[in-house]
């Protein structure tokens, strides 16, 4: 519970995990939110294989007052090709 979190089951603003809902972001096997990532996606925008550089890129053009590190740490679930 808080800003960011992970695990089995994760609701809060940014969220990862198995089954996951985030109010701004998503990612997860089941996720939900407005920017969803996932194998089962739910959201606004809903993205399957994004590269680090989209992650970053729509959730800057989404939520500009997004912390660094927390946007940081997002993208390195992702590769950069």
């Amino acid at each position: 519970i808080g800003i960011v979190s992970l695990g089995g089951i994760a609701i809060v603003l940014y969220s990862g995990g198995g089954y996951s809902i985030g109010r701004f972001f998503s990612l997860g096997g089941y996720a939900k939110g407005h920017i969803a990532i996932g194998h089962h996606a739910s959201g606004d925008i809903i993205l399957t294989k994004p590269t680090r550089n989209e992650v970053r890129k729509i959730i800057l053009d989404n939520y500009p007052r997004t912390w660094k590190i927390i946007l940081d740490y997002i993208c390195n679930f992702f590769e950069s090709r």
